[in-house]
């Protein structure tokens, strides 16, 4: 009981410290949520009523669509280049740690430099992909891929499967070192050929590893803002808004204060959710002891 309490002791400035940079905000946030809150000019308690509003919120709903839209494509993406990326560099061959740290660089560069190199490769006045585009003879005229509706969201989840697969590539190779060899000379001896291998002995040794980094990827894309802000900024509209976007928008743009804080915890609440999701797949046994 001692070591316990000696244990608690030394976790304690760390847990006041997040308490302090986390926990305050949040309730900050969460009794501005219950007011009509416009800085230097009014404060009112509306209760429940910026809630209520939400549910009547055309935006609102169009801004989940868009996050789920962005997240879901995402990660699927990211699954699927990551795994095909992963397999190849897990092969033995001269250079490959010259190709690793290659395909690493979309990841170690930071979402604002990333996006503002995606705008000027998508410029419509002098962007590298209306030149190719329009040499090839595929298009007649400079596209502004961007400030078009149908094309905004395209491109904006493209960037992000560019940015973010590499991590997914780093943690599935991660994951196919640590698979046993002699499972797949046992597999080639029973005459299982790459197909079946990969269904039979990379498939089922990578499950934890393919749920949990899928589910972190799902969690930060969810709440993906930088690189929507800078390439976007929500629009053009509200075709590419997301729920991050929609919060800073509402707060730095309509200096509406009391319903920015309500769609930040509505936000909160479905981040929650996933990362309890998160949590129990995680860690399953003490799930279970409890």
């Amino acid at each position: 009981m001692r070591k316990e309490r000696i244990g608690y002791l030394f976790v304690a400035p760390c847990i006041a410290v997040i308490l302090l940079v986390l926990g305050f905000p949040m309730l900050y946030v969460l009794g501005i949520s219950f007011t009509k809150y416009r800085p230097m000019i009014s404060l009112e308690w509306v209760g429940l009523k910026n809630y209520a509003n939400i549910l009547k919120d055309e935006v609102f709903f169009t801004a989940c669509v868009n996050t789920f839209v962005f997240t879901i494509f995402s990660v699927v993406f990211h699954v699927l280049l990551g795994m095909a990326a992963a397999l190849l560099l897990n092969r033995s061959f001269r250079g490959r740690r010259l190709v690793r740290t290659l395909y690493l660089l979309p990841w170690m560069l930071s979402y604002i430099v990333g996006a503002i190199t995606w705008r000027w490769l998508l410029n419509g006045s002098y962007g590298i992909l209306n030149e190719i585009l329009l040499r090839m003879g595929l298009i007649k005229e400079y596209v502004a891929w961007l400030g078009t509706k149908q094309t905004a969201m395209l491109f904006v989840i493209l960037a992000n499967i560019w940015k973010q697969f590499p991590y997914v590539m780093l943690m599935f190779i991660a994951g196919l070192q640590a698979i046993p060899h002699e499972q797949y000379e046992a597999a080639s001896i029973d005459g299982a050929n790459a197909l079946r291998c990969f269904t039979s002995v990379t498939l089922p040794n990578m499950k934890n590893v393919i749920v949990i980094t899928s589910t972190l990827d799902f969690i930060w894309s969810f709440k993906q803002f930088d690189l929507i802000q800078t390439m976007t900024g929500g629009g053009p509209g509200i075709s590419t808004e997301v729920l991050s976007t929609l919060v800073y928008r509402t707060f730095f743009s309509d200096y509406n204060f009391g319903k920015a804080s309500a769609y930040a915890m509505v936000l909160l609440v479905i981040v929650l959710v996933i990362s309890t999701f998160y949590g129990r797949l995680v860690f399953p046994s003490s799930q279970n002891d409890s």
